[in-house]
């Protein structure tokens, strides 16, 4: 099974909430490897979109693959 359902990824990695506020969001996913400013504003978006603010919290944990 896959969150995106078959569409186009556009971000992935890992994230920490701590009573409920986002602590941090990365980049680090297993395979896919997203990396540059398209992927963090992807991430940040879809975090800022769904009412936890994100803004200052990505750390890239990789570059271009």
């Amino acid at each position: 099974m896959s969150i995106a359902g078959g569409r186009k990824v556009l971000a992935a990695g890992e994230f920490k909430t701590k009573g409920g506020e986002v602590v941090f969001l990365d980049n680090k996913s297993g395979h896919y490897r997203p990396y540059g400013p398209n992927a963090e504003k992807a991430a940040v978006d879809a975090f800022n979109k769904n009412g936890m603010k994100a803004d200052g919290k990505y750390n890239a944990a990789w570059g271009c693959p």
